[in-house]
């Protein structure tokens, strides 16, 4: 867990800082007309990318160094020179992912996600196994996990005739780089909000709490998360590849209205079920010391069943020009999560990570009504073409159930 909780923190700052690394010019690549225009928002977005990981060096240099000797946070300054590095690798890959997805190259995405966790994982084992039983073989392993695919994805991409496009058309990004002035404007405050308000509150669990505490909220995170990036990627690639002509047909609403019909049939039952049994399998299959991860889980169930059904299309806030909106809400939800910290820690009220659970299901509800808004969706419309999809929750549900009264009337054996 101590060792799980330095990694979580690693994942916090870079998180926070490769959510603006390339000032979110990436996600405007799919939206772009043409694809001179989506190689010129490829090319800035990966100059902004070093630039970004170049002062990330310099700022999380001087809060280790400012941080009290006595601070949790100063437990990372081993691995601090690791985390610009992480900062670039993940900048790379979104900008090549998001060409990918313009490209309408699902298939290459997937594999090199495949590849993601493949690598990761592997690292991490193999240092484990090698003797090195600290922080740093996770680190560095997740470290790799978010960079590997950037070569895969970077074929057919950068090359040379690519290069002497972005030297001979600089005056032509310039105009790209004015057109999309409001990704710049409001979406990097959005994107550092929107990562802030995840990762901040772990920092501050992080420091006043204990180690161990945010090694919990880590694993709890890594488990609940394997549904999302297996099915809601997918789902999340095909509607933002899709999204813009949907806009400009006037057929958003039904699209978005199917694409959470798909998500509900595809992973909201998985979540909930590995919700309702995570405290029973989470000892037997991690440990008796990772039972209060396996508490934390059954807390954090219905903020990813929200965030599940909202990342994928929250694309629709900035397809339809409601970037302000999405700023925000962000900026909102960045306040409403850290407050939910701090109160517990200024009136000594205990329960620093159920309040931060509960705070995140309250934002996405937020953020989904707000989304469901842009398109003019009424929730009842909504909840009736849904009502087929909820048969399949149903059924998770019922067999988690089902489950829990087997372990209980196993365990009275």
């Amino acid at each position: 867990p101590n060792d799980f909780g330095i990694l979580a923190i690693f994942v916090s700052f870079v998180g926070v800082f490769s959510a603006a690394a390339c000032l979110r010019l990436d996600i405007a690549i799919p939206l772009a007309k043409g694809r001179q225009e989506a190689q010129s928002l490829l090319m800035l977005s990966i100059i902004f990318c070093f630039m970004t990981s170049i002062i990330s060096t310099g700022i999380i240099y001087g809060i280790i160094i400012f941080s009290s000797t006595a601070s949790n946070i100063a437990k990372l300054k081993p691995y601090f020179w690791l985390i610009p590095l992480g900062v670039l690798t993940a900048g790379l890959y979104s900008s090549l992912q998001f060409y990918a997805i313009k490209e309408s190259q699902f298939k290459k995405v997937a594999k090199t996600r495949l590849w993601q966790s493949i690598c990761g994982v592997a690292i991490q084992v193999s240092i484990g196994l090698l003797g090195f039983l600290n922080a740093f073989g996770l680190i560095f392993g997740q470290m790799v996990s978010g960079g590997a695919g950037i070569l895969s994805l970077s074929q057919g991409v950068l090359n040379i005739k690519v290069l002497r496009i972005f030297i001979s058309r600089r005056v032509r990004m310039a105009f790209v780089l004015i057109k999309y002035k409001n990704f710049l404007k409001y979406s990097t405050i959005e994107s550092l909000a929107n990562s802030a308000s995840i990762q901040v509150p772990i920092i501050l669990i992080f420091m006043y709490s204990s180690v161990s505490e945010a090694g919990y909220i880590m694993l709890a995170m890594k488990m609940m998360q394997v549904p999302m990036r297996l099915v809601g990627a997918s789902i999340g690639q095909v509607f933002l590849s899709q999204a813009a002509e949907e806009n400009r047909l006037k057929r958003l609403d039904q699209f978005v209205m199917r694409s959470i019909n798909s998500l509900i049939k595809a992973g909201c039952g998985p979540i909930i079920f590995i919700g309702m049994l995570a405290p029973y399998f989470v000892p037997y299959i991690f440990g008796s010391s990772w039972v209060r991860a396996g508490a934390i889980v059954i807390w954090m169930t219905p903020w990813f069943v929200v965030q599940f059904l909202v990342s994928p299309i929250a694309m629709v806030l900035h397809v339809t020009e409601n970037q302000k909106t999405a700023l925000y809400l962000q900026i909102s939800g960045l306040l409403i999560r850290v407050l939910a910290v701090v109160l517990p820690v200024t009136f000594s009220l205990g329960y620093m990570v159920e309040s931060y659970a509960v705070s995140g299901f309250i934002f996405y509800l937020l953020y989904l009504s707000k989304v469901l808004s842009a398109v003019n969706i009424n929730l009842y419309d909504l909840l009736v073409f849904l009502k087929k999809s909820f048969l399949h929750v149903g059924f998770w549900i019922a067999c988690g159930v089902l489950l829990i009264q087997i372990i209980f009337w196993l365990s009275h054996l």
